[in-house]
């Protein structure tokens, strides 16, 4: 309800790192038109004294760290170009008062487990926060509406870890908490607080073209195992639980070789930081998400050689004989793994203490034939035909979403429920499949023109080799 004259609502910093430029927390008009209250009275009991907040930024708050120009100090003209994050706060009063005080923020906290440095310690901590303030807030019997609005930098924390599990490494989730000072309780003074999860994530900058989600990477070169050979890497969207595209070719390979398996993964290195503890401590996690597995399914070791051999000459499980062709071409569609298994890539701007980088792998698994004397081959051999850094975005950085603005004052149409976070996790397999195939003529002529030389040409029983080295990009 609108305050009354003699207490007018006023703005005050909550502390030195509030800014004035844009957030707000006001009183609205008892207009019964007013999206504020159409709907939301349904969920509210006039009854009793309540508070509930709802956020216009339910579908997520879009950061762009590459606006980030100067991270030690912020201009006012970078200030005002922040993510907007405003919802509604209602207050319900069961009779006519004068309350001391109304607060909005937004926290992130932020969970941490180190099992390698201290014993499998947990480390919780509120890592992030904006908010704005009434003071002295004259509240009407029955509904109040107060709209707010807050500005997060480009360089805060993002959403890390899936919702669905909470237990994880690390994991750090965003809230809009509402509270309202000064009712009466058991034992005195009491707060009504409301909160609500809202997604805070990073993404491409708004001004990037279409391409900014894409990933267009080739090697080509030749080695004494393989031949010539050449591989491209392709995404229409290179993001968590996104599609990928997988061409490999063996030109002319060597009649000695034989191929068994061809496996995909993304490689993580995720970064954590403690600040509860001097020296400051950081842990390295690594995750490992599958792509995709074909030819051999079993396991590579000493024991299973034989087993493999045997198969790869029955041809149930060889992808590949040289004795019998002369070139090999592989291609398939799969889809990256989604947020349980796998993490969006840090930016560099993102101020946090979660760190993710990520490497995109293509492993083939062959044998070659002993020609001097001919005899069976001893040792399966592992080939990292790619090894190149890439940067993975997150499952919520859709293409429509980055099309839009992330915030309306008023929007048309308010619908005060829960809502699901548009995500890429939530898009059918077969579909997002589908789609990518369509593109791959099309993409496949406009997108992979550069070529990376192949490096490295070394091959061992027992590990990897890189075979390209250069950055690949997501542009």
């Amino acid at each position: 309800m609108e305050a009354s004259s003699s207490r007018l609502p006023s703005y005050t910093p909550p502390s030195k790192d509030a800014i004035s430029i844009v957030p707000s927390l006001s009183a609205l008009h008892p207009d019964p038109t007013h999206p504020a209250h159409s709907a939301l009275l349904l969920n509210l009991d006039l009854k009793k004294d309540s508070v509930k907040i709802f956020s216009f930024s339910q579908g997520g708050i879009i950061l762009c760290p590459e606006e980030v120009r100067d991270s030690s100090r912020a201009s006012v003209e970078q200030e005002e170009s922040w993510a907007k994050a405003g919802g509604y706060l209602q207050v319900v009063s069961t009779q006519r008062k004068i309350v001391p005080q109304i607060s909005v923020k937004i926290v992130a906290r932020q969970s941490l487990s180190f099992p390698q440095d201290r014993g499998g310690s947990r480390e919780e901590d509120e890592v992030f926060a904006k908010e704005v303030v009434l003071k002295d807030v004259q509240l009407e019997k029955g509904l109040n509406s107060f709209e707010f609005l807050l500005a997060l930098p480009h360089s805060a924390p993002v959403h890390a870890g899936s919702t669905r599990d909470r237990k994880a490494f690390a994991t750090l989730f965003h809230y809009a908490i509402g509270t309202v000072s000064g009712f009466k309780g058991f034992f005195g003074s009491k707060d009504l607080v409301a909160e609500e999860q809202v997604y805070v994530v990073a993404a491409p900058s708004m001004g990037s073209s279409d391409d900014s989600l894409r990933l267009a990477l080739r090697v080509e070169g030749h080695t004494e195992e393989l031949g010539p050979c050449s591989l491209e890497a392709s995404s229409s969207h290179f993001m968590v639980a996104g599609p990928l595209r997988i061409f490999l070719s063996l030109h002319s390979p060597p009649p000695t070789l034989r191929v068994y398996a061809i496996k995909v993964y993304i490689e993580q290195k995720g970064d954590l930081t403690s600040f509860r503890f001097r020296p400051t401590k950081t842990t390295r996690v690594l995750l490992k998400g599958s792509v995709l597995e074909s030819g051999w399914k079993g396991p590579y070791g000493s024991n299973s050689l034989s087993r493999l051999l045997q198969d790869g000459r029955e041809g149930e499980e060889m992808l590949f004989d040289a004795s019998v062709g002369d070139a090999w071409t592989f291609e398939q569609v799969a889809r990256i793994p989604d947020d349980m298994v796998l993490r969006p890539s840090t930016y560099p701007q993102t101020d946090t203490s979660i760190r993710i980088s990520s490497e995109l792998v293509v492993d083939l698994y062959f044998t070659l034939t002993p020609t001097d004397p001919p005899s069976t081959p001893t040792k399966v051999m592992i080939a990292s035909v790619l090894r190149q850094p890439v940067f993975l975005a997150g499952c919520g950085c859709l293409p429509d979403r980055l099309s839009l603005p992330n915030y309306t004052p008023r929007p048309e149409v308010f619908v005060p429920i829960e809502v699901r976070v548009p995500c890429k996790c939530d898009e059918p397999t077969e579909k997002l499949l589908d789609e990518e195939k369509e593109l791959l003529s099309s993409f496949r002529a406009a997108a992979l023109g550069s070529s990376l030389p192949l490096e490295g040409n070394e091959f061992r029983n027992d590990a990897s080799a890189s075979l390209g080295r250069k950055v690949g990009e997501a542009y």
